[in-house]
């Protein structure tokens, strides 16, 4: 019997090659899977093991995945289907990888939906050269899986797979179903047109060949909100898979323009919540009509899928693949708006522009009452400081503000009141509100999120103040009731016990009374006359002496302020309680 198909997954990151290899295990459990740290040691194994499929990293020492590729290319032996991994960032090495013979193009991090198309196309191909060099018998080695559709779906002979003829390569492509290399390479130079404008002559020979997209036309950017919890489908079962809805996003877009505009869309995988549509309008179409339809399709499917999307729309130009970089452009200045606007919003950019623009303002010279903010959040005045704060955020709003600076401005106004009331927070409480405030308020998609985040984050942050200043003032008067206690016996009023504790007397007295129900001079009349009383009941010191140790050079007022608090003279007291206390009455 023959043996199992072969595949060997290079890569010099251990994590990501391991993954990759467990995956391909876990969906193919019959194939035999080698591991390559890089790319010496990856053509080696090819070498020696001859495995049907290799899964490269483009960028590996020893032998990048293209060096890899060239050098495959020159062996005198059967060369396995290559397809290189890579992030998004590399996708300038696409053309080039394609022009050596690689056989498709994976994004990091691999999906397993996404490896189990490749495999199953990379199955066909090589179950087709197997029957051809069979003479059409339909024999393939042991552990590949059947091809889909049996052998009545497989084409005709594939083109060798040493030929580097350019034509050859074009022909092939064109005969088979777009390999989604190819599909996102395409949609890498559309998205690079629209938004760059500066593609190398190669570059813009592909861009010709796939979209030959001219004349009057223009650039829109969707882009998708999603509400509070996951998006799920009308009937409200399993939220539907982010793919499925940019791909249907896609889908309906371009089917809706198809009557009016030649077309196109990409959806970059770096800006997973925006698509880029170009359209070149037909002769005699109205733009206005054409997006009116536009809108109308994709407002359906996004309340089928539960999400809301808003469209930055681009000026017209009249010569679209010249000027698509200045449109798309404009439609993002357009989406810059949208930030202040209702989800859902589509707006034009000549609209846009018409809203006054103050970008190069400083961000808080919108905001000329941030000190009067900062002092009513320091005095807790929770009404005052939300009603400037609310004036505040308009003004940022009004002046037109990048999205990102709004935010800064946004998150510096509650930084400020922070800063201002530090001192009266502890360092961890300080620390982990402010990490909050530049977290939420950084990561709000929209206006009025970042307004609802900022009231909740102020409100917090003075209630935080309350309760620190109550369990502040808490310890400290129980310190000051203590050091009455402990100092009966000397002059005490309430300015040098207020000027003890660094507190203005008027203030103090205020605090006083919160803390201990009564004023300060009634407090401390009643703490001397409750220690009076101790040491009449417990010592046989005479009442002078008592006197004095409770605060009284006076001893004919110390009587005096005894018997109005009890009723009787401090002999009369003493006689009255300590015999029945040495008589055993309670």
């Amino acid at each position: 019997m023959a043996e199992p198909i072969g595949v060997l997954v290079a890569d010099d990151e251990p994590r990501q090659r391991r993954g990759l290899a467990a995956l391909i295990r876990s969906l193919r459990p019959g194939y035999r899977v080698y591991e390559a740290k890089n790319g010496k040691e990856a053509l080696k194994l090819v070498r020696e093991s001859a495995p049907e499929i290799v899964f490269t990293d483009i960028q590996m020492p020893l032998a990048s995945g293209l060096e890899f590729l060239e050098a495959v290319g020159r062996l005198q032996q059967a060369q396995p289907k290559v397809v290189l991994v890579s992030v998004y960032s590399e996708f300038s090495y696409a053309q080039q990888a394609l022009r050596l013979g690689a056989k498709d193009y994976l994004l990091k991090p691999v999906r397993p939906e996404q490896l189990s198309d490749v495999l199953e196309k990379l199955e066909k191909q090589l179950h087709r050269e197997q029957a051809r060099s069979a003479g059409g018998r339909r024999t393939h080695p042991a552990g590949w899986p059947e091809p889909a559709g049996g052998a009545a779906g497989l084409s005709g002979p594939e083109p060798d797979a040493g030929a580097r003829d350019a034509a050859a390569s074009v022909q092939q492509r064109e005969a088979e179903p777009e390999s989604l290399a190819s599909r996102l390479y395409g949609e890498h130079l559309l998205y690079k047109w629209m938004t760059a404008g500066d593609l190398t002559g190669c570059e813009r020979a592909e861009w010709e060949r796939r979209f030959r997209m001219a004349g009057r036309g223009c650039v829109l950017v969707l882009e998708t909100a999603e509400p509070a919890g996951a998006a799920s489908d009308s009937a409200g079962g399993k939220p539907a898979h982010p793919a499925e809805w940019r791909g249907m996003l896609r889908q309906t877009a371009l089917r809706a323009l198809a009557a009016h505009a030649d077309a196109a869309a990409a959806a970059p995988e770096h800006e997973p919540r925006r698509l880029y549509i170009a359209a070149a309008w037909k002769d005699g179409c109205r733009s206005d009509e054409a997006i009116g339809k536009l809108r109308e399709a994709v407002q359906r499917l996004a309340r089928l899928y539960g999400r809301t999307v808003g469209a930055g729309i681009g000026r017209e130009t009249p010569q679209l693949e010249r000027e698509a970089h200045a449109s798309c452009r404009s439609a993002l200045e357009a989406l810059d708006r949208l930030f202040y606007a209702p989800p859902g919003t589509w707006l034009a950019a000549d609209a846009a522009g018409a809203a006054e623009r103050r970008e190069e303002r400083a961000p808080l010279d919108a905001v000329r009452d941030a000190d009067a903010l900062e002092l009513a959040a320091a005095a807790c005045d929770e009404p005052r400081a939300a009603e400037l704060l609310t004036a505040s955020l308009e003004r940022i709003a009004a002046s037109g503000t990048p999205p990102m600076r709004a935010k800064l401005a946004a998150a510096q106004l509650l930084l400020g009141c922070m800063k201002r009331t530090e001192s009266a927070l502890d360092e961890a409480d300080s620390r982990e509100l402010s990490e909050r405030i530049e977290r939420q308020i950084m990561a709000c998609p929209s206006w009025a999120e970042v307004k609802a985040a900022a009231e909740l984050l102020l409100r917090d942050l003075i209630g935080r103040l309350k309760v620190s200043r109550q369990s502040r003032s808490e310890l400290i008067m129980r310190k000051c009731r203590e050091y009455i206690d402990a100092h009966l016996h000397e002059s005490l009023g309430l300015e040098s016990v207020a000027q003890r504790f660094y507190y203005n007397p008027s203030y103090f007295s205020i605090l006083f009374k919160q803390h201990a129900g009564m004023p300060f001079s009634e407090y401390l009349v009643q703490t001397r006359m409750r220690k009076a009383r101790e040491l009449l009941l417990q010592t046989n010191l005479r009442v002078a002496d008592i006197a004095r140790r409770v605060g009284y050079r006076d001893t004919k007022y110390f009587n005096k302020v005894f018997r109005k608090m009890f009723l009787c003279s401090p002999d009369e007291f003493r006689r009255m309680f300590a015999l029945r206390m040495e008589a055993g009455d309670g």
